[in-house]
């Protein structure tokens, strides 16, 4: 992996992942940009040590995005905002409006829905997801499907990583993650841990650009 030190954006910083994964990548030697809506102290001792700025302010403000983004060399969409389709445009668009060579890579979390499980068919078609999901997470598999639907049809000159963990729990660390792409890493009514969620995310940052899962989704589980 790239001993760089890398400068990172995070789109909705204070959330379950974003919160455990803010510190991890400090302690890497990575300097961190951590956008949310709300105030908050969650990374003050980070702050302190001069390798977090918290930054408040609404993930559809284009101003905010075009100041942003271009300190940075990955952007990190992880805010459980609607429409996501359309903040990921937003995004998008300010990174394609940046030279080549200075657009950052972009990560963007979805959920295990809109994985495939055939040639033509996805987790979400089948019968089990419908008995088992909630209206919401029907919804919101939904925005994920048409921020896939944006991403490979008018989002081909940016680097995207499309991440799409099932449940995501706070057991402990399990032996480490697997990751497969555009298919589920595992059963998925397992779910995957936080801690290994964060830990790809770190990883797929210091790996060398593109990604091998540039343009692509990632099934993730726990081993």
């Amino acid at each position: 992996m790239e001993q760089n030190h890398h400068r990172v954006l995070i789109l909705g910083a204070t959330g379950q992942i974003g919160a455990l994964l803010v510190p991890v990548l400090a302690q890497r030697g990575h300097f961190i940009i951590a956008m949310s809506r709300n105030k908050h102290n969650l990374f003050e001792n980070e702050v302190s040590a001069g390798k977090v700025e918290c930054v408040q302010g609404d993930i559809f403000d284009d101003e905010l995005l075009k100041k942003l983004i271009p300190k940075v060399d990955t952007v990190i969409g992880m805010a459980r905002i609607s429409p996501r389709q359309e903040y990921a445009k937003k995004i998008c668009n300010v990174i394609k409006s940046l030279p080549q060579e200075k657009r950052p890579r972009y990560i963007h979390f979805a959920g295990a829905g809109i994985l495939s499980t055939g040639e033509k068919s996805l987790v979400r078609d089948g019968w089990l997801f419908w008995l088992f999901s909630t209206k919401e997470r029907q919804g919101y598999t939904e925005e994920h499907f048409q921020t896939w639907e944006y991403l490979k049809t008018d989002a081909n000159d940016v680097e995207w990583v499309l991440l799409c963990p099932p449940l995501v729990t706070d057991k402990p660390s399990s032996k480490g993650y697997k990751v497969a792409a555009d298919v589920p890493a595992g059963f998925l009514a397992w779910g995957v841990k936080n801690a290994d969620v964060v830990a790809y995310v770190a990883d797929e940052i210091e790996k060398p650009r593109p990604s091998d899962f540039n343009h692509k989704r990632v099934g993730i589980s726990s081993q």
